[in-house]
């Protein structure tokens, strides 16, 4: 919060002049009546911080690395020879000189790189054309290492790294005795984990969190490995810390699936979310929004048929979305249907092209093309209004949000050669994109002050605070578009014993 004000500060220049052309454009009362107010909320935010338990992180360190150590083992045995997995050399070398695989297109980002590329994209583009067992070791391998290394220590590391900051700085708190040589302070069972928040660090204004980074903690992974040995690969029981046997079998975790005869292979439910929770005697409350994106795009192309499935509170807007877009009645929808619906929906949102969209949903270029115009015409409204959008920021050079935000496109226009082009064309699908999710943030923002207001007023203040914004990622398709819920924590003090949000 305090990088933000300084950022904001060193941009203002002569106040009184800036003051004036900013009320000429209308942009002073968003700045009055909602950037500024929720400094203080932010601020407090900072202050409280979240509480964490660290114990659910370590307790899930070992079973981790004990399924990464199988996922490398066989992922050696697939390849027929060793080395590591977490060099992108390395696995380009293994791939399309030892195993001979052909390189995708994509694998080519420059023309100065030495070896094929092996993001993601190249990964699951190679999986899909050979089938080579190697392809979906390597992708769990680095879905579960980015869950270890990411999150798991990097949570577990800050939470005692500020904890231990607390006791040197506490003032006018008890010290505890200094360790000895040798020792090392126990970290307690609940600490404060608290992050900073960035007012200004994102083009489309909504809230940007740093040291660490809370608002897109994983959702529940499930993965399975063997207690037993493999042949040739090393023992995994009562490894890690304090054994993986004994933290597998623990009672409390409570996520253990044990499958196959004499329990050989076990299944782990890993929720980091659990790790975040209510100190005794308080509760987690949260409050959602459900579909704001797509609700905020009904409003503004005001579309007949969206307008009206969305006012159905008892149905789920996608199933009906895809019923009105099949013609068909929402019984015989699929869920493969709906799962197209979202992601036509999101694609007209996120600017989706026809080869993206036929690599989404596994179609030919023909089928999707002719699914999107479908599509399109069962709202045509929505299609109107995204087109509206663009034209008018080509002739102002921004748009406008719910709230009267701007976000300026200067290359929106561009069409002196093929990079201007491109940039002409993203700038075209994030001025569509910026006007829904720019007014989402205007939404939320508003909502948090007016809660914080509401909470002080009703005499909760102290009692009852907010602790956390988060923006609820739905994967679609690969991830490349993804649309947001918004979700606001808030701890309540004296409602409750020792609650726990599990979500």
């Amino acid at each position: 919060m305090l990088l933000a004000c300084r950022s904001l500060s060193s941009g203002l220049g002569p106040l009184p002049r800036r003051l004036n052309h900013r009320q000429s454009e209308g942009l002073l009362r968003p700045l009055l009546e909602l950037e500024m107010p929720l400094v203080r909320v932010l601020a407090a935010m900072e202050v409280a911080g979240v509480a964490l338990a660290p114990q659910v992180l370590r307790d899930q360190r070992g079973p981790l690395l004990a399924r990464l150590r199988q996922l490398a083992h066989k992922a050696h045995l697939a390849a027929g020879m060793t080395f590591d997995l977490n060099s992108p050399k390395d696995v380009s070398v293994v791939l399309f000189q030892h195993l001979g695989l052909p390189p995708p297109p994509c694998a080519f980002t420059n023309q100065h790189q030495k070896h094929p590329s092996t993001k993601k994209e190249v990964l699951e583009e190679l999986d899909e054309s050979t089938r080579h067992p190697i392809l979906r070791l390597l992708l769990d391998y680095r879905s579960l290492h980015k869950l270890l290394t990411g999150f798991v220590d990097t949570l577990y590391s800050t939470a005692r790294g500020q904890w231990l900051q607390q006791q040197q700085q506490g003032a006018g708190r008890k010290q505890q005795q200094q360790p000895t040589d040798g020792e090392r302070p126990s970290v307690p069972q609940v600490i404060r984990l608290c992050g900073t928040w960035l007012h200004t660090g994102t083009a489309t204004g909504r809230l940007a969190m740093d040291e660490p980074n809370l608002q897109n903690v994983p959702r529940p992974v499930e993965y399975s490995f063997q207690l037993s040995q493999e042949s040739g690969t090393p023992g995994l029981m009562g490894e890690g810390e304090g054994g993986i046997c004994q933290q597998l079998l623990a009672p409390e975790l409570g996520d253990v699936i044990m499958e196959g005869c004499g329990g050989r292979t076990v299944t782990m439910r890993f929720n980091l979310r659990n790790a975040f929770v209510a100190p005794p005697g308080r509760v987690i409350l949260t409050a959602d929004y459900k579909q704001i994106e797509l609700r905020l795009m009904a409003h503004f192309s005001n579309d007949t048929a969206l307008c009206e499935l969305l006012r159905n509170p008892n149905q789920d807007p996608f199933t009906l979305l895809a019923a009105e877009w099949k013609r068909v009645p929402v019984q015989q929808v699929t869920p493969e249907v709906r799962v197209q619906a979202k992601r036509l929906a999101y694609g007209m949102l996120y600017g989706m092209g026809t080869s993206t969209l036929a690599m989404e949903l596994g179609v030919s270029l023909h089928e999707a093309a002719e699914l999107s115009d479908n599509f399109r015409r069962a709202i045509p409204g929505v299609d109107r209004w995204t087109k509206e959008v663009v034209e008018e920021c080509r002739n102002c050079g921004y748009i406008v949000t719910l709230l009267g935000r701007r976000r300026y496109f200067p290359r929106i226009n561009e069409r002196s050669s093929k990079e201007a082009r491109s940039q002409r064309a993203q700038s075209e699908r994030q001025a569509v994109n910026s006007v829904c999710q720019g007014s989402a943030a205007d939404l939320v923002k508003a909502a948090m002050i007016t809660l914080t207001r509401r909470l002080a007023a009703a005499g909760w203040a102290g009692r009852a605070r907010l602790v956390l914004m988060v923006r609820q990622i739905e994967g679609v398709g690969n991830n490349r578009y993804n649309s947001c819920g918004w979700r606001t924590g808030l701890g309540m003090g004296k409602y409750g014993e020792n609650g726990r949000q599990r979500s």
